[in-house]
């Protein structure tokens, strides 16, 4: 009851009133600080992406307990190119801007939901408030934990509206001309720091790991949240949350080069990149993606952003004007910068070709090896089973050749594929509950909360 519940398990739709007063008296303030924040946020190019961070944090961030870390993505944060050809299916209400998808690591997320419970308990479906066993933040975090991949999301939440979104004469990117009355749509995911660390680093999950080899925001904390996380440990945090980020990437450009061939442009590079954890996604398998997402990624301003993510794993120079199947393709004149390239560029042979956005790599058996050396051992030992081989990789017995390209790529494939199945489909099953039964359709067919 202390959670917006009316008569018991089942009777808490629609909230408290508390937590209604709440919101509407906040709604004045939201509308002052989410003026013209959209427009600033999607349209920015990679360069105005520190003043597009600090207006989402400064706007958002303070509404929700503290967080330890935070990133923003989604269609309201980056153009993404045109959408899929048709007209949306009409919704009652004013039409929506594009969504604003938030990740928080948060260091106890028991109690960072029963925070957030008391403050915006209308953010939450009637069974995580009040169903569920008791429910409540401890049963929140323990399907995040124990049945989904580790995050709980609230979806559908409102933000704005009534002028609190936009100015006048903006226009939403993405689901058309939409009046400044319009709301955004905010998403959250919450998960521990330890999660999101686990995942980053052993890819047990490639949900939080693989979200984040993609395009995002990282928001800068309120001075409040800052200052509380440094004195609860959050310096050593941040600083092991920096290294994984770095392994992540690595690895991703990695598993990215063992699925590609000899040679290849940079678009399908990019491509491959983001496709990583949309491979076995049971979304995209039931048509409930957009199955054009990884296209509309990579040509939008993602494109740009993917580049600054991976460019330290990449090498600058030298080039090739031809494909080599050395480790260490000999130097042209093609450029004359130069500058080291990462241990997996190295294990790759992988070298610009002159003449063209495409890269060279070596395809031979010791390079592959090397780069399935530097995947997350859980992955490894599943490239290995797949293979035939050991936890190092495909390794085969002494009297048989070496497995070709193609075997040890359809080997990274599978272990990627079933990762993402299944996590992907307990995030779906954690979605359901947390939407609730009434509250899976109403956030369809109606307004959803305010925030």
């Amino acid at each position: 009851r202390g959670y917006g519940c009316i008569g018991g398990k089942g009777g808490s739709i629609g909230g408290d009133d508390r937590g209604e007063r709440e919101r509407r008296g906040r709604k004045g303030t939201d509308a002052i600080g989410l003026r013209h924040l959209l427009p600033l946020a999607s349209t920015s190019s990679p360069g105005d992406d520190a003043a597009a961070a600090s207006a989402l944090s400064a706007a958002l961030l303070p509404l929700l307990p503290p967080a330890s870390a935070a990133w923003a993505y989604g269609s309201g944060v980056f153009s993404q190119g045109s959408p899929v050809a048709g007209p949306p299916p009409p919704k009652p209400g004013p039409p929506l801007r594009p969504s604003v998808d938030l990740l928080l690591a948060v260091a106890d997320p028991e109690r960072w939901h029963a925070a957030n419970l008391r403050r915006n308990p209308g953010h939450y479906s009637s069974l995580a408030r009040c169903g569920l066993a008791g429910a409540g933040p401890a049963g929140i975090s323990w399907l995040a934990d124990n049945v989904g991949p580790g995050v709980w999301f609230n979806s559908g939440v409102r933000v704005g509206g009534g002028g609190g979104v936009g100015g006048e004469g903006s226009e939403g990117e993405e689901s058309g001309a939409s009046s400044p009355s319009s709301p955004t749509t905010l998403k959250y995911g919450v998960f521990s720091e330890r999660a999101l660390l686990a995942d980053l680093e052993a890819w047990g999950e490639l949900y939080l790991a693989g979200r984040l080899q993609k395009p995002t925001l990282r928001l800068p904390l309120p001075a409040a949240d800052a200052d509380a996380a440094t004195g609860s440990g959050g310096a050593d945090f941040a600083s092991r949350l920096e290294a994984a980020l770095e392994r992540n990437a690595a690895a991703a450009l990695a598993a990215a080069l063992l699925l590609l061939p000899a040679t290849f442009s940079h678009a399908r590079l990019l491509s491959t990149l983001v496709s990583l954890s949309y491979s076995g996604d049971v979304r995209v398998a039931a048509a409930a993606e957009d199955p054009r997402k990884v296209e509309r990624i990579v040509r939008g301003t993602g494109r740009a952003r993917l580049d600054r993510l991976y460019s330290r794993h990449l090498p600058l120079a030298p080039c090739a004007s031809s494909p080599s199947p050395s480790p260490s393709p000999s130097p042209s004149s093609c450029s004359s910068s130069s500058a080291a390239a990462s241990a997996v560029a190295s294990a790759a042979g992988l070298v610009p070709l002159c003449g063209g956005n495409s890269w060279a790599q070596d395809p031979r058996w010791g390079s592959r090896r090397e780069l399935v050396a530097l995947l997350p051992e859980r992955v490894r030992r599943r490239v290995g089973a797949a293979g035939g081989g050991s936890p190092s990789g495909p390794v085969p017995p002494s009297s048989s050749p070496p497995p070709p390209p193609s075997l040890i790529a359809s080997s990274v494939r599978a272990a990627l594929a079933s990762t993402v199945r299944s996590s992907s489909a307990r995030a779906a099953l954690v979605g359901i509950i947390s939407a609730g039964p009434a509250g899976a359709v109403s956030r369809i067919l109606f307004s959803p909360p305010v925030l």
